[in-house]
């Protein structure tokens, strides 16, 4: 006979029943531990249900990829989704491309920055495409026109055919050239830094190989750079001898700025005016436009220069007088009319006053009013009234 089959227990054990013979003083420890074992009883029912109702997502989801195949472009997504990247940064746009040929090179440049940076945005060839196209302006955008418009287009769905055939007709084709006949002419104008950033970026298109590089750029510095680098020893390398060249060429304007310190300033507030004052020296004094108020008077080239002869006293011309001397200098052997230290003509000096005797030779006179003979003797306002004719 077959074993009897063992009644398996039921999901949910019934706590309410109590055993039938319990102590009072093991009631309280007994309805704590069933309290205990209800909640349990909750959580484990919570559970439950939770993983009944993942259960049915789970299938409904593999009944719904078995009927329905996801898209290419899905399963890249949920890759960087689990990486983390959720959307790809913000960038700014490439500036609009209208034909110059000289700005060719750095807008392909921006635009490959932008494509690598936001590879979520633009996972194709045909939004690659695209994106350059929507940069585009005048002359490059009607060629890409029949891109567009043409769903078949051989250059829709390749981006490096359609760079290859841009760069065909935008591409700068001598600017290695151009490239190379300015660095044959480049020399160091202002700081070595300058020179160094210039001289690289015409160097690197060109792919010269660093001992020819050593040898232009150091034909090109300034001849105080050079005489620092030679006693200090010309480095082998170009990145070494630009640095070695840039700090050299900061320590001798270092140097420089130091001395112009030293130097003694000039007494004027301006250190300009000096030069500017000998530079006008030497020009001829500019004539002033003659004026009717005041015309300009030309000197004779015999006129003499009037000089200061205060006045003689009465006992000086007294004594001259009667010695038969000269009025004007004193001397006994000419006279007055004679004299060449008189001034003559209109540079005659008009001798000031004597100041030891403030009285002068003759009174001021100002005019005093007369009284009419018409006015009436007992007449006081005889001033006031006007003269009859």
């Amino acid at each position: 006979m077959p074993p009897k089959k063992r009644s398996q227990p039921s999901e949910e054990t019934p706590l309410d029943e109590e055993p039938r013979s319990i102590s009072p003083a093991n009631q309280p420890a007994l309805d704590e531990v069933l309290q205990i074992l209800r909640a349990q009883s909750d959580e484990m029912r919570t559970l439950r249900q939770q993983l009944r109702e993942l259960q049915n997502d789970v299938s409904a989801t593999a009944v719904a990829r078995s009927v329905s195949p996801a898209p290419s472009g899905s399963s890249d997504r949920s890759d960087s989704s689990a990486k983390g990247h959720t959307q790809d940064p913000k960038i700014t746009p490439p500036d609009l491309f209208y034909g110059k040929i000289s700005e060719f090179q750095n807008f392909i440049a921006q635009c490959t920055l932008t494509l690598t940076l936001c590879p979520i945005s633009y996972d194709s060839d045909y939004k690659r495409v695209f994106f350059v196209i929507s940069n585009l302006r005048c002359m490059p955008l009607t060629w890409a026109c029949k891109i567009i418009s043409d769903e078949e287009h051989p250059l829709r769905n390749n981006y490096a055919a359609f760079i290859a055939a841009l760069t065909n007709i935008y591409g700068d084709r001598a600017y290695e050239l151009e490239c190379e006949d300015k660095l044959s002419h480049l020399i160091q104008t202002g700081s070595a830094a300058s020179y160094a950033q210039a001289f690289q970026s015409l160097a690197t298109p060109l792919g010269i190989d660093d001992k020819s590089q050593c040898l232009m750029f150091y034909g090109g510095l300034n001849d105080k750079v050079k005489k620092a680098i030679i006693i200090a020893g010309r480095a082998k390398n170009i990145q070494s001898l630009i640095n070695q060249a840039i700090n050299f060429d900061q320590m001798l304007y270092q140097q420089t700025r130091r001395q112009r310190k030293l130097e003694p300033q000039d007494d004027f507030p301006y250190p300009n005016r000096k030069r500017q004052n000998d530079h006008t020296t030497n020009k001829a004094p500019v004539p002033r436009s003659p004026t009717t108020s005041s015309p300009p008077r030309v000197p004779s080239p015999n006129a003499r220069i009037p000089r200061f002869r205060p006045h003689l006293t009465l006992k000086q011309r007294e004594h001259r007088r009667q010695n038969k001397l000269c009025a004007y200098c004193g001397d006994s052997e000419h006279e007055m009319g004679a004299c060449h230290r008189a001034p003559k003509g209109d540079n005659i000096a008009r001798p000031l006053a004597n100041l030891s005797n403030p009285r002068s030779s003759s009174p001021l006179l100002y005019p005093v009013p007369v009284r009419p003979s018409s006015a009436p003797p007992n007449s006081e306002y005889w001033k006031s009234q006007p003269s009859r004719m």
